[in-house]
């Protein structure tokens, strides 16, 4: 019997991936229902480790964006607005490399450092924790901040309708 450890290992990734999304997605609706936000902002939204699984889960920027404006109706803080508009700046950058969440929270929220702990505890997770994935960290603010000049980006396509 032959056994081609390729396919193995691409479905155990395949199992893998879909378990972490579950667990992501349910964690993170979890705090909801409990009522439990700031627990869920510190835990969740504001926590490098989920941010970077909730990425690399099958439709992760998508469903963790979701996630940031179902919380967004409960818990309207600046850090949050800020976080939530760096990811859908870098969404499209996010989808294709992921292992660049770190560099790309650091290279645009440098300006917030000083300003906001919560945002400078996201810093420092991603200047630490964030070297496991990706050995680039930015030591200069270098990327547009979420709320400057360029507010949105836009995706790679348009729909443009006629009535």
């Amino acid at each position: 019997m032959n056994i081609n450890i390729s396919e193995v290992e691409k479905n155990t990734a395949v199992l893998l991936s879909s378990t972490t999304s579950f667990i992501m997605n349910a964690m993170s609706g979890l705090y909801d229902e409990i009522q439990r936000y700031d627990e869920a902002l510190n835990e969740c939204f504001f926590n490098f480790h989920f941010l970077y699984t909730k990425i690399n889960c099958p439709r992760g920027i998508e469903n963790l964006l979701m996630d940031f404006e179902e919380i967004e109706h409960v818990n309207s803080i600046k850090e949050l607005k800020i976080l939530r508009n760096l990811l859908r700046l870098a969404a499209s950058f996010l989808e294709k490399n992921p292992q660049m969440l770190g560099p790309q929270i650091i290279a645009r929220l440098l300006p917030f450092y000083k300003t906001s702990p919560v945002l400078m505890n996201l810093i420092y997770q991603c200047d630490s924790v964030g070297l496991q994935y990706c050995a680039l960290v930015p030591i200069h603010h270098c990327q547009s901040t979420p709320g400057g000049p360029m507010g949105h980006s836009f995706e790679g396509s348009f729909e443009i309708s006629i009535f």
